[in-house]
């Protein structure tokens, strides 16, 4: 095989085992950190008040968390609003310094806000306007606060029970769930490819061009090259000069 082909063999077999590992890693990884969404622990559960501690990372002001009550989305008065939210009055006590640069429209940056749906108003009783993020769980989600708070301790009391959950780690772990998952499946996926494009090409190559030693052999055979033997004769004798040979 020619050294040509046997090169690009090895290169494509190589990036098909990394592409391999690239997509068993990331694929594993990617869903693992999706499923374990579904998991995301309360930062405060089933209570009337509670701190929680908000790690403002990048500087620029966080999502903040969303409060979650067990029940259901009825409205049994038809006045408008889900009952879960006409039942639940939460008000923020304390919250940390905000980015006022956020600009949300009527949304008290920092305080509690009724959201379900965020393309519905606050509670609104639509059919459209539900959150079944932790349906499995039995919560419905009623409200959010500390939205663009920087890093700072928030305080909160209510008047039925609630559940807070902290929403800048679940977001970060959705995303890094997604871009493992995505470089998993696509980039492992175009290195097999590539691999295996290469692979091809080598064998192709290998079979195909035709390395040095083969070239000698079929080359026409060259007769060595022969020395003409001279022979110098020598000179006549010359008698009547009576000179020997030179």
């Amino acid at each position: 095989m020619h050294i040509v082909g046997k090169v690009m063999l090895v290169l494509g077999l190589l990036m098909l085992v990394i592409g391999t590992v690239m997509m068993i890693g990331g694929v594993g990884k990617g869903v693992g950190d999706l499923a374990g969404l579904e998991d995301y622990g309360f930062s405060v559960e089933n209570a009337t008040s509670g701190t929680i501690e908000i790690e403002d990372n990048d500087g620029q002001g966080d999502l903040g968390v969303t409060f979650w009550v067990e029940g259901e989305y009825v409205d049994e008065d038809e006045n408008g609003i889900w009952d879960v939210c006409d039942d639940t009055n939460i008000t923020i006590t304390q919250h940390p310094e905000v980015n006022t640069e956020w600009d949300e429209g009527n949304v008290t940056l920092g305080g509690f806000y009724y959201e379900v749906y965020d393309k519905f108003e606050g509670c609104e009783a639509d059919e459209g306007n539900q959150n079944h993020d932790l349906r499995n769980r039995g919560y419905v989600k009623v409200g959010r606060a500390c939205l663009a708070c920087y890093s700072g301790t928030l305080i909160f009391e209510s008047n039925a029970t609630v559940s807070v959950t902290y929403d800048d780690p679940w977001l970060e772990q959705l995303g890094e769930g997604i871009v493992v998952l995505f470089l998993g499946t696509i980039g492992g996926s175009a290195c097999c490819g590539c691999g295996a494009f290469i692979a091809i090409i080598g064998l192709i190559l290998g079979f195909t061009l035709k390395s040095p030693e083969q070239q000698m052999a079929l080359a026409p055979g060259v007769a060595p090259a022969q020395q003409a033997a001279f022979t110098q004769q020598p000179p006549a004798y010359d008698f009547q000069q009576g000179e020997p040979p030179r």
